[in-house]
């Protein structure tokens, strides 16, 4: 099941199309059960996966299954795989049954590496991608230097797309639309979207640091070239308006790392811009993403967004006790500013929808100079709490997943809190902590805690002060001294199923409420589908301790 569209599927789409105007697409959706019958009746020369890390051990498997079928029905299908996991850990190439892997931005080199298949040329010299043949080639250890943890680096990574010396331009308004036709018609994403809810991107990039998060290395690889590429305004009204003329639109998820940065100079501009031109030209509600210490210091530019229609908005917290957020995270963003931010979006009528994560180890020497909690669930709870305190409306607690190529990920197997073992992470960030250095008794109670935790921030954001004063202080004490001591296996399924519950409530009620449509309309096509396919995904049939 999608949630959310695979904009980077149907960019590679887009441009096949674009430079290859006979060319024929098709997206196969593997968990609809179909995909054996679909490859042998599309018989693909290529098949392309896009994959995070969790995700990519499935890929594998697919690429073992797809190449067993081009053998029965006596077709070479070349496999390649892009996507995060591919630029920070390339390694994957070897021993699998891909033919090619692309790394970094892949938008020139995949135009690149179609045009050489299909004139029968080699594929070996084509910048950013790695093959089976020149892997040794191209493939260095890293050195590690300072912002770049990756164990491998490819030597052939080409600049970005925006810095393409064909193009000569400095934004991204040369690449095509995304092929919208190809995920909303092709797959079952248009018949589960209850909330008629589109996703596009305005920029790409981001500058801050945090150590947990692909960008910061992205930019590392990148050194000395610009970290932000926009799209033009008009560019991205011009995208909304033909989808939404083409397939029924009732929001917007723009989901840029940082939508705006200020309401000052330029970038104030910008802000301005979109304000005004998505007002008059679109007029639909939206969600944004920006940080509470930008907010903090700049108000005008949620108020800013708010005049403009935004309905809701992510300001990750990421971490309740300072000393993780600013020191392991680096999130560099006070208490007082988070408050502040979420109090501001609270009283401007803009919901908000943050990220917390749990499960991040300190070293033992770092808990008793700095005098935090000794253990991670204490600290968990210290998260939750600050979230309650600044009236978070979707409180979402992933576990912490050490992403290879990351500073968080790095400095996790530093210190023995994780093996390395990236093919066991799961596809659900509420699933049992990945790392060694948790018992399993702590590693449950943090499950059902990020379960549990929303419900907290439900009650503790609600407008009656009655629920806000008295409920959720009762709510937060019953989650954090009785429930998440519960360890039997049917309390956190019935925690999961409840959790599954207000999560899909809150999505299409408040954070993606759709313009027209009555929420529990929203709420109730699809739950159980939705319901089942992220149940398999929660608890798998063996239990990872």
């Amino acid at each position: 099941m999608l949630s959310t569209e695979r904009m980077s599927v149907m960019l590679l789409s887009a441009l096949a199309k674009q430079h290859f105007p006979n060319v024929e697409v098709d997206i196969f959706v593997h968990s609809d059960g179909r995909f054996e019958q679909q490859v042998r009746k599309f018989k693909p020369d290529i098949l392309a996966y896009s994959a995070m890390t969790g995700e990519h051990s499935l890929y594998l498997k697919v690429a073992v299954e797809a190449r067993e079928i081009g053998r029965k029905i006596g077709k070479k299908i070349f496999q390649i795989m892009g996507g995060p996991h591919c630029t920070f850990a390339p390694e994957v190439l070897s021993g699998s049954a891909l033919d090619a892997i692309g790394v970094g931005e892949c938008d020139v080199a995949w135009v690149e590496l179609l045009s050489a298949m299909s004139a029968g040329r080699s594929i070996d010299d084509i910048p950013n991608i790695v093959t089976q043949s020149n892997f040794h080639r191209v493939l260095i250890p890293s050195d590690l230097k300072r912002e770049n943890y990756i164990k491998y680096r490819v030597a052939n990574t080409m600049e970005r797309t925006c810095r393409d010396p064909v193009n000569h331009v400095g934004c991204l308004d040369h690449l095509p639309f995304l092929d919208w036709r190809l995920f909303l018609a092709r797959t079952s994403f248009e018949r589960d979207n209850s909330l008629l809810k589109r996703t596009i991107m305005t920029r790409r990039g981001c500058p801050y640091p945090c150590t947990y998060c692909f960008n910061r290395v992205q930019n590392a690889l990148y050194s000395g070239q610009k970290t932000i590429h926009n799209y033009s305004i008009d560019r991205v009204i011009a995208e909304c308006k033909e989808v939404s003329h083409q397939w029924p639109t009732e929001f917007w998820k723009i989901y840029d790392d940082i939508a705006f940065f200020s309401s000052k100079g330029e970038e104030g501009d910008r802000l301005r811009e979109f304000a005004e031109k998505w007002k008059r030209e679109i007029n639909l509600p939206f969600f944004v993403l920006t940080r509470a210490d930008l907010v903090a210091r700049d108000p005008d530019i949620l108020k800013t967004l708010k005049q403009a229609g935004c309905q809701s908005c992510t300001m990750s917290i990421e971490g309740g006790n300072e000393y993780v957020r600013n020191r392991v995270l680096e999130r560099s963003m006070t208490d007082e500013q988070v408050i502040f931010s979420h109090h501001l979006a609270w009283d401007l009528g803009i919901k908000t929808f943050s990220n917390i994560i749990f499960s991040v180890p300190v070293k033992e020497e770092e808990i008793e100079k700095h005098h935090l909690p000794a253990r991670s669930i204490d600290r968990d709870i210290q998260s939750v709490e600050l979230a309650v305190r600044a009236r978070v409306t979707f409180l979402e607690c992933p576990i912490l997943y050490p992403y290879p190529g990351t500073k968080l990920g790095k400095y996790c197997e530093d210190n023995g809190f994780f093996d390395g073992n990236v093919d066991k992470l799961h596809q659900s960030y509420q699933n049992l902590s990945p790392l060694d250095c948790f018992s399993l008794e702590e590693k449950i109670m943090t499950q059902n805690l990020a379960l549990l935790a929303m419900w907290c921030g439900y009650f503790g954001s609600r407008k009656s002060a009655f629920v806000r004063n008295v409920v959720s202080p009762i709510c937060l004490k019953l989650v954090t001294r009785v429930l998440i001591k519960l360890r039997w296996r049917w309390c956190t399924k019935f925690y999961f199923t409840i959790y599954n519950m207000l999560q899909q409530w809150l999505c299409g009620a408040e954070i993606y409420r759709p313009k027209h449509r009555w929420p529990f309309t929203t709420w109730r096509i699809g739950f159980l589908h939705r319901f089942k396919f992220e149940y398999a995904k929660q608890f798998p049939k063996k239990r990872v301790a």
